[in-house]
């Protein structure tokens, strides 16, 4: 499997961070982990989000649904624990520009229709 460098999951990181921001997230309080989270209100509650910053293998946004009975329904979520986790494989093409633009895609579906312009 390809390794991403650090610079390029920078890259993905701070894009990532700054497009929840723009989606209306709330940053949380620094754990001192190597995970930078966020909590973001979605069309089924809250969804809390942590952004990994030391991945080498594929770019990763951890995400968790509190409303496990309603995300079910709306979102293929773990139907159990509500974890919506996003992997993206370093795949030819598959550029920390290209992964964070998935993500905030992904991240956006669960919004309300019309809530957010996007995250550009």
């Amino acid at each position: 499997m390809k390794t991403i460098t650090k610079k390029q999951n920078q890259v993905f990181v701070d894009r990532v961070c700054d497009g929840l921001l723009q989606l209306g997230a709330k940053k949380m309080k620094d754990n001192g982990s190597s995970l930078i989270k966020f909590e973001l209100n979605t069309i089924v509650g809250k969804l809390d989000i942590s952004v990994d910053t030391d991945s080498q293998h594929c770019y990763t946004v951890f995400s968790c649904f509190d409303n496990v009975e309603q995300a079910k329904t709306k979102f293929p979520c773990n139907p159990h624990s509500g974890k919506y986790n996003i992997h993206i494989g370093k795949a030819k093409g598959m550029t920390p520009l290209v992964a964070s633009d998935v993500v905030l895609t992904t991240l956006l579906d669960t919004l309300p229709k019309g809530s957010v312009t996007g995250p550009r």
